[in-house]
């Protein structure tokens, strides 16, 4: 018996240890399965996700420009080809609203899925990167903050 005690006593520490280590990495693994896939970049409410791409794709669908730029952040970087550029007023971008949201950007947004959006630290991405939109810093409304154009990707 002694022997028998002995093995148990030394046996059972590290079981026990080793479910302890087990149930802290749960804990501390939770928030992050608790997190919503949009929390990297910010972003909490996936609902909101969801009703801003709809919006966006809603009004470029329906080339309702004034609505399109109620939804962008400003300034506004646009991306073409090697160069940059930031469209600072709602008018800059009305008068650039072709060359911005052109057919590649328009088509990228038009196939966009919400289910198949990819978020980072700067934000949510439609199609291969041609829209990024997020929260501008200071706000908590969604807008469009970056597009990258058909010119952008031919580079």
């Amino acid at each position: 018996m002694d022997r028998e005690e002995t093995i148990r006593e030394r046996t059972s520490p590290p079981i026990a240890r080793a479910f302890v280590v087990l149930l802290l990495a749960a804990c501390l693994a939770m928030p992050a399965a608790v997190a919503g896939r949009y929390s990297v970049a910010g972003i909490d409410d996936e609902a909101k996700v969801t009703q801003f791409l709809a919006a966006l794709k809603d009004a470029v669908a329906k080339g309702q420009r004034e609505r399109v730029v109620a939804l962008v952040a400003l300034p506004l970087r646009v991306n073409t080809g090697k160069h940059h550029t930031y469209l600072r007023t709602q008018k800059a971008l009305l008068s650039a609203y072709d060359r911005v949201f052109d057919a590649e950007v328009r088509k990228a947004l038009a196939a966009q899925r919400p289910g198949e959006l990819f978020a980072n630290y700067q934000g949510v991405m439609v199609g291969d990167g041609q829209i990024w939109f997020g929260l501008p810093a200071g706000t908590s409304e969604l807008r469009v903050l970056t597009v990258n154009t058909s010119a952008a990707a031919k580079k």
